[in-house]
C-alpha cells in the first residue's frame, strides 16, 4: 500500500531496562527518574519513565521507513 497524505501509522514499542540504561550511558543523561526504580517511586510518576527523546525518536522510524518511504530524512518539526 502506498501512503497518502491521509495515511495513519501506529508504532508499538516497549523499551527494555537495558535499552534505557544503554541510552543513559550513551547520552550521559543519568537522571535517576529513568534508571532508579526506588527513586522514581517517590516521584509523581511512581515508576521509572523513558527518556522523552527516545519517544520522539520513533518519529524517525515513521518518516524514514513508512512515510513517505525509505531514504527520507526527518529534518525538522
Amino acid at each position: 500500500m502506498k501512503p497518502t497524505l491521509n495515511s495513519t501509522f501506529e508504532i508499538k514499542k516497549t523499551f527494555t531496562k537495558e535499552e534505557i540504561q544503554l541510552f543513559s550511558e550513551i547520552s550521559g543523561d543519568s537522571n535517576p527518574l529513568h534508571t532508579d526504580e526506588e527513586f522514581a517511586q517517590r516521584t509523581i510518576f511512581k515508576n521509572t519513565i523513558v527518556h522523552g527523546v527516545l519517544l520522539t525518536g520513533l518519529f524517525s522510524r515513521i518518516f524514514g521507513t513508512l512515510y513517505p518511504g525509505p531514504g527520507t530524512a526527518y529534518l525538522s518539526q
